[in-house]
Protein backbone atom coordinates (compact mmCIF):
# COMPACT_ATOMS: atom_id res chain seq x y z
CA UNK A 1 0.00 0.00 0.00
CA UNK A 2 1.13 4.23 -0.83
CA UNK A 3 2.62 4.92 2.60
CA UNK A 4 0.26 8.45 1.56
CA UNK A 5 -2.43 6.44 1.80
CA UNK A 6 -1.89 5.41 5.41
CA UNK A 7 -1.95 9.33 6.79
CA UNK A 8 -4.41 11.36 8.65
CA UNK A 9 -6.25 13.66 6.71
CA UNK A 10 -5.12 16.32 8.20
CA UNK A 11 -1.21 15.31 7.24
CA UNK A 12 -2.98 14.79 3.38
CA UNK A 13 -4.62 17.78 3.31
CA UNK A 14 -1.26 19.77 4.47
CA UNK A 15 1.14 17.97 2.11
CA UNK A 16 -1.04 18.47 -1.00
CA UNK A 17 -1.70 22.19 -0.55
CA UNK A 18 1.79 22.83 0.26
CA UNK A 19 3.23 20.68 -2.42
CA UNK A 20 0.26 22.58 -4.89
CA UNK A 21 1.60 26.12 -3.83
CA UNK A 22 5.02 25.21 -4.08
CA UNK A 23 4.29 23.80 -8.28
CA UNK A 24 2.54 26.69 -8.59
CA UNK A 25 5.37 29.19 -7.59
CA UNK A 26 7.94 26.59 -9.81
CA UNK A 27 5.36 26.84 -12.85
CA UNK A 28 4.94 30.84 -12.47
CA UNK A 29 9.00 31.31 -12.52
CA UNK A 30 9.43 28.88 -15.48
CA UNK A 31 6.43 30.91 -17.33
CA UNK A 32 7.85 34.17 -16.36
CA UNK A 33 11.54 33.13 -17.30
CA UNK A 34 10.55 31.55 -20.99
CA UNK A 35 9.05 34.76 -22.13
CA UNK A 36 11.37 35.64 -24.77
CA UNK A 37 10.95 39.02 -25.50
CA UNK A 38 11.37 39.73 -21.40
CA UNK A 39 14.79 40.59 -20.07
CA UNK A 40 15.18 39.60 -16.50
CA UNK A 41 18.53 40.45 -14.12
CA UNK A 42 19.70 38.01 -12.05
CA UNK A 43 23.14 36.93 -9.42
CA UNK A 44 25.57 35.16 -11.46
CA UNK A 45 26.26 32.15 -9.60
CA UNK A 46 29.79 30.76 -9.02
CA UNK A 47 30.49 29.20 -12.37
CA UNK A 48 29.49 32.31 -14.19
CA UNK A 49 31.93 34.66 -12.03
CA UNK A 50 34.91 32.11 -13.00
CA UNK A 51 34.25 31.74 -16.69
CA UNK A 52 34.47 35.57 -16.39
CA UNK A 53 37.62 35.82 -14.38
CA UNK A 54 39.64 33.27 -16.71
CA UNK A 55 38.37 35.29 -19.90
CA UNK A 56 39.67 38.33 -18.26
CA UNK A 57 43.11 36.92 -17.09
CA UNK A 58 43.61 36.11 -20.54
CA UNK A 59 42.26 39.13 -22.42
CA UNK A 60 44.53 41.51 -20.22
CA UNK A 61 47.27 38.78 -20.75
CA UNK A 62 50.98 39.59 -23.49
CA UNK A 63 49.43 37.37 -25.86
CA UNK A 64 49.08 37.99 -29.60
CA UNK A 65 45.31 39.47 -29.72
CA UNK A 66 44.90 36.29 -32.79
CA UNK A 67 45.82 33.75 -30.09
CA UNK A 68 44.11 35.04 -27.14
CA UNK A 69 40.93 35.04 -29.15
CA UNK A 70 41.89 31.09 -30.26
CA UNK A 71 42.18 30.43 -26.86
CA UNK A 72 39.00 32.66 -26.04
CA UNK A 73 36.83 30.61 -28.57
CA UNK A 74 38.17 27.42 -26.65
CA UNK A 75 37.33 28.49 -23.47
CA UNK A 76 34.05 29.40 -24.41
CA UNK A 77 32.61 26.68 -26.67
CA UNK A 78 30.85 24.67 -24.71
CA UNK A 79 28.42 27.47 -23.99
CA UNK A 80 27.59 28.20 -27.36
CA UNK A 81 24.77 27.01 -29.08
CA UNK A 82 24.78 23.65 -30.31
CA UNK A 83 25.29 22.50 -33.88
CA UNK A 84 21.92 22.56 -34.87
CA UNK A 85 21.02 25.88 -33.31
CA UNK A 86 24.17 27.33 -35.86
CA UNK A 87 23.52 29.39 -38.22
CA UNK A 88 25.36 30.64 -41.49
CA UNK A 89 28.38 32.46 -40.38
CA UNK A 90 27.05 36.03 -42.82
CA UNK A 91 24.08 35.73 -40.27
CA UNK A 92 25.78 34.43 -37.14
CA UNK A 93 25.11 37.34 -34.65
CA UNK A 94 25.67 35.35 -31.57
CA UNK A 95 29.47 36.30 -30.01
CA UNK A 96 30.89 34.64 -27.35
CA UNK A 97 31.70 37.79 -25.30
CA UNK A 98 32.01 42.06 -25.62
CA UNK A 99 33.96 44.60 -24.89
CA UNK A 100 32.20 47.49 -23.74
CA UNK A 101 34.45 51.14 -23.09
CA UNK A 102 33.63 53.60 -21.39
CA UNK A 103 31.74 55.51 -24.18
CA UNK A 104 29.89 52.63 -24.13
CA UNK A 105 30.89 51.75 -27.69
CA UNK A 106 31.79 48.24 -28.57
CA UNK A 107 35.15 47.47 -28.82
CA UNK A 108 34.79 46.23 -32.38
CA UNK A 109 32.50 48.94 -33.22
CA UNK A 110 29.34 46.88 -33.58
CA UNK A 111 25.83 47.64 -32.38
CA UNK A 112 25.51 46.56 -28.64
CA UNK A 113 22.33 43.90 -28.09
CA UNK A 114 19.68 45.40 -25.79
CA UNK A 115 20.11 43.16 -22.76
CA UNK A 116 24.00 44.17 -23.19
CA UNK A 117 23.05 47.97 -23.15
CA UNK A 118 20.48 46.85 -19.97
CA UNK A 119 23.18 44.94 -18.21
CA UNK A 120 25.45 48.09 -18.40
CA UNK A 121 22.57 50.35 -17.06
CA UNK A 122 22.61 48.22 -13.72
CA UNK A 123 24.27 49.71 -10.50
CA UNK A 124 26.51 46.95 -10.09
CA UNK A 125 27.78 45.15 -13.67
CA UNK A 126 30.15 42.21 -12.25
CA UNK A 127 28.12 39.42 -11.08
CA UNK A 128 25.38 40.23 -12.37
CA UNK A 129 23.37 38.36 -15.03
CA UNK A 130 20.65 39.68 -18.25
CA UNK A 131 18.51 36.40 -18.93
CA UNK A 132 17.06 37.23 -22.60
CA UNK A 133 15.61 34.78 -24.99
CA UNK A 134 17.90 31.19 -25.03
CA UNK A 135 21.11 33.55 -23.84
CA UNK A 136 22.18 35.00 -20.64
CA UNK A 137 25.08 37.86 -20.68
CA UNK A 138 27.35 37.39 -17.71
CA UNK A 139 28.26 41.01 -15.96
CA UNK A 140 32.51 40.27 -15.71
CA UNK A 141 35.12 42.33 -14.04
CA UNK A 142 36.63 45.23 -15.73
CA UNK A 143 39.88 45.06 -17.49
CA UNK A 144 42.84 46.87 -19.64
CA UNK A 145 43.40 46.58 -22.69
CA UNK A 146 46.50 48.51 -24.57
CA UNK A 147 45.44 51.50 -21.36
CA UNK A 148 41.97 51.26 -22.87
CA UNK A 149 39.34 50.31 -19.62
CA UNK A 150 36.57 47.73 -20.80
CA UNK A 151 33.43 46.27 -19.29
CA UNK A 152 33.58 42.17 -19.93
CA UNK A 153 30.65 41.12 -21.12
CA UNK A 154 30.34 36.85 -21.20
CA UNK A 155 27.79 35.52 -23.38
CA UNK A 156 26.45 31.94 -22.69
CA UNK A 157 23.64 29.89 -24.17
CA UNK A 158 21.10 28.26 -21.80
CA UNK A 159 18.49 26.69 -24.17
CA UNK A 160 14.55 27.62 -23.68
CA UNK A 161 14.03 23.89 -22.73
CA UNK A 162 17.23 23.08 -20.72
CA UNK A 163 16.12 24.06 -17.64
CA UNK A 164 18.67 26.20 -16.56
CA UNK A 165 16.92 29.14 -16.31
CA UNK A 166 14.84 28.18 -13.30
CA UNK A 167 18.56 27.27 -11.69
CA UNK A 168 19.76 30.47 -12.27
CA UNK A 169 16.68 32.49 -10.55
CA UNK A 170 16.32 29.94 -7.76
CA UNK A 171 19.92 30.51 -7.13
CA UNK A 172 19.83 34.26 -7.07
CA UNK A 173 17.17 33.71 -4.15
CA UNK A 174 19.10 33.99 -0.76
CA UNK A 175 18.72 31.16 1.49
CA UNK A 176 16.62 33.66 3.96
CA UNK A 177 14.21 34.16 1.14
CA UNK A 178 13.62 30.41 0.33
CA UNK A 179 12.72 29.82 4.37
CA UNK A 180 10.79 32.78 5.09
CA UNK A 181 8.58 31.57 2.20
CA UNK A 182 8.59 27.97 3.10
CA UNK A 183 7.60 28.75 6.26
CA UNK A 184 4.89 31.11 5.41
CA UNK A 185 3.80 28.52 2.92
CA UNK A 186 3.58 25.60 5.53
CA UNK A 187 1.64 27.81 8.18
CA UNK A 188 -0.73 28.87 5.57
CA UNK A 189 -1.17 25.42 4.48
CA UNK A 190 -1.02 23.89 8.55
CA UNK A 191 -3.71 26.70 8.90
CA UNK A 192 -6.06 25.19 5.81
CA UNK A 193 -5.61 21.49 7.46
CA UNK A 194 -6.08 22.47 10.81
CA UNK A 195 -9.29 24.14 10.25
CA UNK A 196 -10.89 21.39 7.39
CA UNK A 197 -9.65 18.39 9.86
CA UNK A 198 -10.76 20.24 13.05
CA UNK A 199 -14.64 19.13 12.62
CA UNK A 200 -13.63 15.20 11.79
CA UNK A 201 -11.44 15.23 15.03
CA UNK A 202 -14.37 17.32 17.19
CA UNK A 203 -17.18 14.23 15.34
CA UNK A 204 -14.39 11.73 16.43
CA UNK A 205 -14.26 13.20 19.89
CA UNK A 206 -17.96 12.86 20.23
CA UNK A 207 -18.55 9.30 18.95
CA UNK A 208 -16.09 7.88 21.42
CA UNK A 209 -18.49 10.30 23.88
CA UNK A 210 -20.97 8.34 22.28
CA UNK A 211 -19.42 5.26 22.89
CA UNK A 212 -19.03 5.78 26.63
CA UNK A 213 -22.59 6.08 27.22
CA UNK A 214 -22.73 10.11 27.10
CA UNK A 215 -25.47 12.08 25.96
CA UNK A 216 -23.64 14.76 23.44
CA UNK A 217 -24.54 17.08 20.94
CA UNK A 218 -21.61 17.40 18.36
CA UNK A 219 -23.51 20.29 16.43
CA UNK A 220 -22.50 22.29 19.95
CA UNK A 221 -19.06 21.38 19.50
CA UNK A 222 -19.06 23.16 15.92
CA UNK A 223 -19.24 26.86 17.07
CA UNK A 224 -20.20 29.28 14.22
CA UNK A 225 -19.74 26.75 11.64
CA UNK A 226 -22.68 26.38 9.36
CA UNK A 227 -21.60 24.45 6.58
CA UNK A 228 -21.19 20.93 5.36
CA UNK A 229 -19.77 20.07 8.60
CA UNK A 230 -22.24 21.45 10.64
CA UNK A 231 -25.24 19.21 8.61
CA UNK A 232 -22.76 16.25 9.36
CA UNK A 233 -22.93 16.89 13.08
CA UNK A 234 -26.64 17.54 13.16
CA UNK A 235 -27.41 14.13 11.31
CA UNK A 236 -24.85 12.73 14.09
CA UNK A 237 -26.74 14.27 16.86
CA UNK A 238 -30.17 12.39 15.50
CA UNK A 239 -28.18 9.29 15.42
CA UNK A 240 -26.95 9.61 18.25
CA UNK A 241 -30.47 10.44 19.91
CA UNK A 242 -32.11 7.56 18.46
CA UNK A 243 -29.32 5.00 19.69
CA UNK A 244 -29.59 6.33 23.22
CA UNK A 245 -33.27 6.11 22.89
CA UNK A 246 -32.74 2.70 21.48
CA UNK A 247 -30.27 1.80 24.37
CA UNK A 248 -32.14 3.06 27.41
CA UNK A 249 -35.54 1.56 25.89
CA UNK A 250 -33.58 -1.77 26.18
CA UNK A 251 -31.85 -1.13 29.65
CA UNK A 252 -35.93 -0.53 30.75
CA UNK A 253 -37.51 -3.03 29.24
CA UNK A 254 -34.67 -5.38 30.73
CA UNK A 255 -35.49 -3.75 34.02
CA UNK A 256 -39.38 -3.81 33.55
CA UNK A 257 -39.10 -7.42 32.69
CA UNK A 258 -36.98 -8.43 35.59
CA UNK A 259 -39.61 -7.16 37.94
CA UNK A 260 -42.38 -8.52 36.34
CA UNK A 261 -40.60 -11.97 36.45
CA UNK A 262 -39.34 -11.56 40.04
CA UNK A 263 -43.07 -11.31 41.26
CA UNK A 264 -44.16 -14.86 40.01
CA UNK A 265 -41.24 -16.29 40.48
CA UNK A 266 -41.62 -15.65 44.14
CA UNK A 267 -44.60 -17.00 44.50
CA UNK A 268 -43.53 -19.92 42.98
CA UNK A 269 -41.06 -20.83 45.55
CA UNK A 270 -43.59 -20.73 48.13
CA UNK A 271 -46.19 -22.69 46.26
CA UNK A 272 -43.01 -25.29 45.79
CA UNK A 273 -42.12 -24.78 49.39
CA UNK A 274 -45.59 -25.73 50.80
CA UNK A 275 -45.92 -28.70 47.96
CA UNK A 276 -42.99 -30.00 49.13
CA UNK A 277 -43.96 -30.29 52.64
CA UNK A 278 -47.37 -32.57 51.69
CA UNK A 279 -45.02 -34.76 49.38
CA UNK A 280 -43.65 -37.53 50.20
CA UNK A 281 -39.34 -38.63 50.27
CA UNK A 282 -39.76 -40.28 47.12
CA UNK A 283 -41.45 -37.44 44.95
CA UNK A 284 -39.52 -34.87 46.62
CA UNK A 285 -36.07 -35.43 44.84
CA UNK A 286 -38.21 -35.09 41.49
CA UNK A 287 -38.96 -31.29 43.21
CA UNK A 288 -35.66 -30.47 43.73
CA UNK A 289 -34.70 -29.59 40.70
CA UNK A 290 -37.74 -27.49 40.22
CA UNK A 291 -36.38 -26.05 42.72
CA UNK A 292 -33.06 -25.58 41.65
CA UNK A 293 -34.10 -24.15 38.59
CA UNK A 294 -36.43 -21.37 40.22
CA UNK A 295 -33.12 -20.44 42.69
CA UNK A 296 -31.55 -20.46 39.04
CA UNK A 297 -33.39 -17.97 37.64
CA UNK A 298 -33.86 -16.01 40.73
CA UNK A 299 -30.21 -15.81 40.83
CA UNK A 300 -30.90 -14.59 37.38
CA UNK A 301 -33.08 -11.92 37.71
CA UNK A 302 -31.91 -10.63 40.60
CA UNK A 303 -28.31 -9.89 38.71
CA UNK A 304 -30.12 -8.26 35.98
CA UNK A 305 -31.43 -6.46 38.23
CA UNK A 306 -28.66 -5.01 39.60
CA UNK A 307 -26.74 -4.85 36.40
CA UNK A 308 -29.55 -2.81 34.49
CA UNK A 309 -29.49 -0.53 38.21
CA UNK A 310 -25.66 0.17 37.11
CA UNK A 311 -26.32 0.66 33.40
CA UNK A 312 -28.37 3.35 34.25
CA UNK A 313 -25.48 5.03 36.73
CA UNK A 314 -28.20 4.07 39.96
CA UNK A 315 -25.09 2.87 42.28
CA UNK A 316 -27.21 2.79 45.81
CA UNK A 317 -24.47 3.03 47.29
CA UNK A 318 -21.97 5.83 49.23
CA UNK A 319 -18.66 6.18 48.95
CA UNK A 320 -16.26 4.92 52.26
CA UNK A 321 -13.11 4.14 53.07
CA UNK A 322 -11.58 0.74 53.07
CA UNK A 323 -8.51 -1.67 53.15
CA UNK A 324 -7.64 -3.56 50.39
CA UNK A 325 -5.62 -5.82 51.70
CA UNK A 326 -8.74 -6.56 54.13
CA UNK A 327 -11.64 -7.15 51.62
CA UNK A 328 -9.18 -9.52 49.67
CA UNK A 329 -8.26 -11.44 52.82
CA UNK A 330 -11.98 -11.74 53.57
CA UNK A 331 -12.62 -13.12 50.04
CA UNK A 332 -10.38 -15.47 50.00
CA UNK A 333 -11.74 -17.26 53.24
CA UNK A 334 -15.42 -16.66 51.81
CA UNK A 335 -14.08 -18.81 48.58
CA UNK A 336 -12.00 -21.27 50.18
CA UNK A 337 -14.61 -23.76 50.60
CA UNK A 338 -15.37 -23.91 47.09
CA UNK A 339 -11.37 -23.96 46.31
CA UNK A 340 -10.72 -26.98 49.25
CA UNK A 341 -13.44 -29.15 47.68
CA UNK A 342 -11.22 -29.41 44.64
CA UNK A 343 -7.74 -29.50 46.21
CA UNK A 344 -7.18 -25.64 44.72
CA UNK A 345 -4.81 -23.50 46.65
CA UNK A 346 -5.18 -20.02 46.79
CA UNK A 347 -2.52 -17.54 46.98
CA UNK A 348 -2.55 -13.60 47.53
CA UNK A 349 1.15 -11.96 46.68
CA UNK A 350 1.33 -7.82 47.60
CA UNK A 351 3.66 -6.23 44.99
CA UNK A 352 2.82 -3.13 46.81
CA UNK A 353 2.10 -2.25 50.35
CA UNK A 354 -1.04 -2.27 50.68
CA UNK A 355 -1.17 -2.34 54.36
CA UNK A 356 -0.78 1.29 55.18
CA UNK A 357 -3.43 2.05 51.97
CA UNK A 358 -6.82 2.43 52.02
CA UNK A 359 -9.32 2.83 49.06
CA UNK A 360 -12.02 5.43 48.66
CA UNK A 361 -14.85 3.65 46.88
CA UNK A 362 -18.05 1.87 46.91
CA UNK A 363 -17.09 -1.34 49.02
CA UNK A 364 -19.94 -3.44 47.75
CA UNK A 365 -19.69 -3.00 44.29
CA UNK A 366 -15.77 -3.38 44.12
CA UNK A 367 -16.15 -6.81 46.48
CA UNK A 368 -18.73 -7.91 43.73
CA UNK A 369 -16.66 -7.02 41.16
CA UNK A 370 -13.35 -9.27 42.96
CA UNK A 371 -15.91 -12.11 44.03
CA UNK A 372 -17.43 -12.72 40.67
CA UNK A 373 -13.53 -13.03 39.64
CA UNK A 374 -12.73 -14.90 41.85
CA UNK A 375 -15.35 -17.57 41.66
CA UNK A 376 -14.64 -17.40 38.06
CA UNK A 377 -11.12 -18.31 37.93
CA UNK A 378 -12.02 -21.07 40.61
CA UNK A 379 -15.02 -22.67 38.43
CA UNK A 380 -12.54 -22.60 35.41
CA UNK A 381 -9.26 -23.78 36.85
CA UNK A 382 -8.41 -27.65 36.90
CA UNK A 383 -8.17 -29.62 40.24
CA UNK A 384 -5.34 -29.54 42.38
CA UNK A 385 -3.98 -26.32 40.76
CA UNK A 386 -3.35 -22.36 41.94
CA UNK A 387 -5.54 -19.70 41.49
CA UNK A 388 -3.53 -16.23 42.35
CA UNK A 389 -4.27 -12.77 43.41
CA UNK A 390 -1.56 -10.07 42.45
CA UNK A 391 -1.85 -6.17 43.48
CA UNK A 392 0.86 -4.25 41.71
CA UNK A 393 1.02 -0.86 40.42
CA UNK A 394 1.44 0.34 37.14
CA UNK A 395 1.23 3.79 35.32
CA UNK A 396 -1.31 5.74 37.61
CA UNK A 397 -3.25 2.98 38.63
CA UNK A 398 -3.68 0.09 41.21
CA UNK A 399 -3.92 -3.29 39.51
CA UNK A 400 -5.83 -6.50 40.93
CA UNK A 401 -4.83 -9.66 38.86
CA UNK A 402 -7.20 -12.57 39.23
CA UNK A 403 -4.90 -15.72 37.30
CA UNK A 404 -5.97 -19.50 37.43
CA UNK A 405 -4.07 -22.21 35.46
CA UNK A 406 -7.10 -23.32 33.72
CA UNK A 407 -7.14 -23.96 29.77
CA UNK A 408 -7.00 -19.49 29.00
CA UNK A 409 -9.71 -18.45 26.31
CA UNK A 410 -9.41 -17.86 22.74
CA UNK A 411 -7.95 -13.88 21.91
CA UNK A 412 -10.92 -13.29 20.26
CA UNK A 413 -13.39 -13.76 22.27
CA UNK A 414 -11.45 -11.93 25.55
CA UNK A 415 -13.12 -9.17 25.16
CA UNK A 416 -16.46 -10.62 24.77
CA UNK A 417 -16.63 -11.93 28.17
CA UNK A 418 -17.74 -8.48 29.66
CA UNK A 419 -21.19 -9.13 27.61
CA UNK A 420 -24.04 -10.07 29.32
CA UNK A 421 -24.68 -13.40 28.89
CA UNK A 422 -21.40 -14.88 26.89
CA UNK A 423 -20.27 -17.74 27.11
CA UNK A 424 -17.45 -19.60 25.63
CA UNK A 425 -18.75 -22.91 26.59
CA UNK A 426 -22.25 -22.84 26.95
CA UNK A 427 -22.19 -26.68 28.25
CA UNK A 428 -19.90 -26.05 31.05
CA UNK A 429 -21.62 -22.29 31.48
CA UNK A 430 -24.64 -24.49 32.60
CA UNK A 431 -22.76 -26.75 33.96
CA UNK A 432 -20.94 -24.92 37.06
CA UNK A 433 -24.54 -22.80 36.70
CA UNK A 434 -23.20 -19.51 35.50
CA UNK A 435 -25.53 -16.94 33.92
CA UNK A 436 -23.13 -14.82 31.89
CA UNK A 437 -23.58 -11.66 34.11
CA UNK A 438 -21.07 -11.97 36.56
CA UNK A 439 -18.60 -10.50 34.76
CA UNK A 440 -20.58 -7.79 32.96
CA UNK A 441 -21.96 -6.57 36.37
CA UNK A 442 -18.13 -6.79 37.57
CA UNK A 443 -16.85 -4.62 34.59
CA UNK A 444 -19.76 -2.03 35.26
CA UNK A 445 -18.57 -2.65 38.99
CA UNK A 446 -14.84 -1.41 38.07
CA UNK A 447 -16.34 1.58 35.58
CA UNK A 448 -18.39 3.06 38.52
CA UNK A 449 -14.79 3.34 40.21
CA UNK A 450 -13.53 5.57 37.16
CA UNK A 451 -10.97 2.17 36.80
CA UNK A 452 -11.29 -0.21 33.76
CA UNK A 453 -10.77 -4.11 33.39
CA UNK A 454 -9.93 -6.49 31.13
CA UNK A 455 -8.99 -10.43 30.30
CA UNK A 456 -5.50 -11.91 29.37
CA UNK A 457 -4.19 -15.18 28.56
CA UNK A 458 -1.26 -16.20 30.92
CA UNK A 459 1.97 -16.53 28.65
CA UNK A 460 4.14 -19.38 28.42
CA UNK A 461 5.65 -21.41 30.58
CA UNK A 462 2.08 -20.73 32.56
CA UNK A 463 -0.95 -21.08 31.27
CA UNK A 464 -4.72 -20.09 32.03
CA UNK A 465 -6.50 -16.69 32.17
CA UNK A 466 -6.11 -13.55 34.45
CA UNK A 467 -8.79 -10.50 35.00
CA UNK A 468 -7.43 -7.57 35.46
CA UNK A 469 -9.05 -4.96 37.54
CA UNK A 470 -7.40 -1.36 37.22
CA UNK A 471 -8.17 1.33 39.91
CA UNK A 472 -7.03 4.64 39.60
CA UNK A 473 -4.10 5.52 41.99
CA UNK A 474 -6.98 8.70 42.80
CA UNK A 475 -9.46 6.42 44.94
CA UNK A 476 -5.69 5.77 46.73
CA UNK A 477 -5.97 7.16 50.73
CA UNK A 478 -2.77 7.36 52.59
CA UNK A 479 -3.21 6.74 56.55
Amino acid sequence: MWPFNRLKVFWKVFIWFWLSLILLVLVFLTSWALVKDSISYYSADREMVGISKKLAKLLESDMLERRKLRFARNLLRPYEPPRFKRIPPEKDQFRPFYLVDEQLKDWKGEKLPVPVVGLLAQPEVAGRVAVYGDFIYIGGPKITIENVSYQLIVTQFIGRYKGRVIFHILHSISIWQALIFLATSAAMCFLLAWTITRPIRLLQQSANQLANGDNIKASESMGNRRDEFFELAQDFDQMAEKILATVSAQKQMLSDVSHELRSPLTRMQIALGLIEKQLNHDDVKHLKQVVKDCELMEQMIAQLLKLASLERGQLYEAEQRFNLNELLEQLMKDVSYEANQRNIKLNVNYHISTNDIELNGYYGLLRSAVENCLRNAIKYAPDDSLVEVFTQQEQGFLNVLICDQGSGVKDESLDKLFDPFFRTDDARARESGGTGLGLAIARRAILAHGGDICAKNRSAPDSGLCMVLRLPMERILSE
